[in-house]
């Protein structure tokens, strides 16, 4: 069994701790940096918000918000969308976790504030919340309890455990139930590609569209050859 409590650590904060994060968050900064950015890589440290952004010369007002692996840190994963987000059009949010070992509940207030400041200052109108790995787990997570923010949700590797599913809030309305689109490669040894047919299953039944896509040569890994099926589904998506 995957123990997915090593690859995330949940321990999650009531709504009043919840509150009181996203109040000091959004009171110390109102925008993804002090101002619009020109195209490019860039990368800020903790004292300036902590994640890495990418900005294309063509904006086609689609962002994602790519959550690294447990280890990863964010100059490193965003590496993995550049070449087709410029392409796209796309611009790629990728927060850095608190503990670079895990995702954790005090990682939400951050990554919610700076998604907003990002829509709001390219003037982006679909948001993916995407990951790979432990990564992926927490953008299944987010994308369903934060539906709000979020237009859809798109994973390398992600699934949801028995552990993980005690924090998840599967929506009863179906306008709340972002579409979600998985990769899962059938080389994966560390998480097995069975538990993403599972999860995939799970949340269809629980009426999520779900595409899974299993790819053959794909071990634990974000599959970059798997990019183009992601942009794809998003603007299937976009044209709804």
């Amino acid at each position: 069994m995957i123990m997915i409590s090593e690859e995330i650590k949940l321990y999650f904060l009531t709504k009043k701790q919840l509150f009181a994060l996203f109040f000091f968050f959004f009171i110390s900064a109102t925008s993804c940096y002090a101002e619009k950015l020109a195209p490019g890589l860039y990368h800020f440290d903790q004292a300036q918000g902590n994640y890495s952004l990418f900005v294309p010369s063509r904006n086609s007002q689609v962002m994602v918000v790519a959550l690294h692996g447990s280890g990863e840190r964010a100059p490193g994963y965003i590496a993995n969308w550049v070449s087709d987000a410029a392409r796209s059009g796309y611009v790629i949010l990728v927060p850095n976790a608190i503990d670079k070992n895990g995702w954790q509940g005090k990682d939400i207030p951050p990554i919610i504030k700076n998604t907003l400041a990002c829509q709001k200052d390219y003037d982006i109108n679909k948001t993916i919340i995407s990951g790979a790995s432990s990564g992926g787990h927490f953008a299944l997570l987010l994308g369903i309890n934060y539906y709000q923010y979020f237009d859809g949700i798109a994973v390398f590797m992600g699934i949801i455990s028995q552990n993980l599913g005690r924090w998840i809030e599967f929506q009863e309305e179906p306008w709340n139930r972002r579409p979600i689109f998985m990769v899962h490669g059938d080389k994966d040894t560390m998480v097995p590609i069975q538990y993403g047919r599972m999860t995939a299953k799970m949340l269809q039944g629980k009426g999520y569209p779900t595409t899974f896509v299993e790819e053959k040569d794909m071990a634990h890994e974000h599959y970059r050859k798997a990019n183009i099926k992601i942009i794809n589904w998003i603007q299937a998506i976009k044209k709804k």
